[in-house]
């Protein structure tokens, strides 16, 4: 155990080209993450004793190829504001001490192989992007905060219904939740002003789409391969003037749902 009393951590580790393995924790670094980190492109094995880095606010590890599975040291970083893992080889399940990362307001781990089912995350999440892993079971309600905006779902094994608690997500611009196993009806209690992209293509819905989720705000939405019904060109016309150029109907394998290209 070494102890640089809350000095930087220093740059000049980016120099190491050949370095595989760097155990750094309870060195009692401080400050930033230095941007050279990145530079140790033989580097195997990273160990920053994350648990003891109370100050850090952002975490950016993104496009690398760290594996193994996200310490629940991280829930002891309560001032951590941004996460960002994307594109690595991180596996596992997210630890249940997430949900004590009361400052965190963007959490970025798509493109990994996380497993299991999402744990309660803290209110002040905003945006969410978990895409591209193997996450499973039905969305776990507790997911669906009021402050959340952007959700990013799509390319899991999630299944079940659509939670009724997504029509009470009043700040929700952006839902994708597409190339998933979810089934049933779209929730007719949706009536969002500010829900401007919404993608559930290649699901396992049926029935007919409610007309409440059509708004003036619509721009893009993408319901195809699924077992959808009905023609939705009433609806359309009641948004803005222009939303039929920008609303995409593709149609699906069954034929149930036509193609709306426009109206008279």
């Amino acid at each position: 155990m070494n102890d640089f009393s809350l000095i930087p951590m220093p740059q000049f580790l980016g120099s190491f080209n050949n370095l595989r393995y760097l155990d750094l924790s309870n060195a009692n670094f401080s400050g930033e993450i230095p941007p050279q980190l990145g530079d140790l492109t033989s580097l195997r094995y990273l160990n920053l004793g994350i648990g003891d880095l109370a100050n850090l606010e952002s975490l950016d590890l993104s496009s690398n190829s760290f594996s193994g599975s996200l310490p629940a040291d991280i829930g002891k970083l309560t001032k951590l504001r941004d996460i960002d893992l994307s594109r690595n080889q991180i596996n596992g399940s997210l630890p249940m001490s997430t949900g004590g990362l009361r400052s965190l307001t963007s959490l970025d781990m798509s493109s990994n192989s996380l497993e299991g089912s999402i744990p309660a995350l803290p209110h002040s999440i905003e945006a969410l992007d978990l895409s591209n892993n193997s996450l499973s079971r039905p969305l776990p309600t507790t997911l669906l905060t009021q402050n959340l905006s952007v959700l990013f779902l799509s390319n899991n094994v999630f299944e079940g219904r659509l939670p009724y608690t997504l029509c009470d997500l009043t700040s929700l611009q952006t839902l994708d939740l597409s190339n998933n196993r979810i089934w049933g009806e779209i929730p007719t209690c949706w009536n969002s002003s500010t829900l401007l992209h919404f993608y559930l293509a290649n699901n396992l819905l049926s029935g007919e789409i409610p007309s409440s989720i059509f708004s003036s705000s619509m721009t893009y939405m993408y319901l195809n391969n699924n077992n959808l019904s009905g023609e939705q060109k009433s609806s359309i016309r009641n948004c803005a003037p222009n939303i039929y150029t920008k609303v995409v109907f593709l149609e699906n394998g069954s034929h149930r749902f036509k193609i709306v290209k426009g109206y008279q």
